[in-house]
């Protein structure tokens, strides 16, 4: 039987559940442009995927750098979520699939995708993808065992 969800769990859901909706209804520049109702102004996104420019973009302004720099090697990249789960007090972890589509190649990337956000005062602080179910479990798991509920 599943532990009942805090007050907080709750609203970190609610939050990665309309982020989930927001990208994929417009992609990313949906999400950037609701940026500051979901995200913390410091927030820190570390992308999953190699070879970008930063291994962390900071702020606005670094997820829009983020989003350039992914134009730039993509010509489509939607993701799609099927679960969304409380980890901890702090974090939420999304698990859905990535369809990756090269710029200038055409070729095709279908790929597990996972997110693992913080969430701080209602907004996310930080997240970091996964181009791997399990890999993002592993580090779910990892958090939880250093911040359990309760």
């Amino acid at each position: 039987m599943a532990e009942a969800l805090s007050d907080v769990q709750r609203r970190n859901l609610a939050i990665a559940k309309r982020v989930a909706e927001i990208n994929e209804r417009g992609g990313v520049e949906a999400v950037e442009a609701a940026f500051d109702d979901f995200f913390h102004p410091d927030f820190e996104w570390r992308p999953g995927l190699a070879g970008l420019g930063a291994e962390v973009y900071r702020g606005r302004d670094g997820y829009r750098e983020f989003i350039a720099e992914m134009k730039t090697i993509a010509t489509d990249s939607p993701v799609s979520v099927v679960e969304i789960r409380a980890v901890g007090e702090t974090h939420i972890l999304t698990l859905g699939r990535l369809h990756f589509v090269g710029r200038g190649s055409d070729l095709t990337l279908d790929s597990e995708y996972g997110v693992l956000y913080r969430i701080e005062d209602g907004r996310a602080r930080s997240g970091r993808s996964f181009l791997s179910h399990a890999d993002a479990e592993a580090e779910a798991r990892r958090l939880e065992r250093e911040s359990p509920v309760g």
